[in-house]
């Protein structure tokens, strides 16, 4: 799905969830240390402007790039991705850092697509029960 937005929707943005990326920073990071470093991560996502944001970044990578330097490559994974929210008006900020509405419908269609295998024979199917499940949402 993915692939079809880039290819058709050419000027959109990608949001990718900073929840999901927090989590894998603190996967590379010693549990006794997960609270400190969850409140510098959140520093960088919940900031009023980018300039902030990426100096938080650049705060972060110095102080942990010698310590945890995979955590520090983590976060530099897609991190263009994860400050997209910052190209839209601050007030829709709340609703696009995080992905989980998006994700709860996708666990929807999921759910109906084991039980309705067959209904998925071409494209236009897919379509069809995708388009249901955003208008039921």
């Amino acid at each position: 799905m993915l692939n079809a937005i880039e290819n058709k929707f050419l000027a959109s943005l990608r949001q990718r969830c900073i929840k999901h990326k927090t989590e894998y920073v603190l996967g590379y990071i010693p549990e006794k240390h997960h609270e400190l470093v969850r409140l510098e991560l959140k520093a960088i996502f919940y900031l009023t402007r980018r300039e902030k944001g990426d100096q938080e970044v650049a705060v972060f990578i110095a102080k942990y790039q010698q310590v945890y330097p995979t955590a520090v490559e983590c976060l530099k994974r897609d991190l263009e991705a994860r400050l997209t929210f910052y190209s839209f008006p601050e007030k829709h900020w709340r609703y696009i850092r995080i992905t989980n509405i998006i994700e709860r419908l996708y666990s929807k269609v999921k759910k109906r697509r084991h039980k309705m295998s067959a209904a998925f024979r071409n494209e236009n199917s897919c379509l069809l029960l995708f388009y249901a499940m955003i208008r039921a949402v």
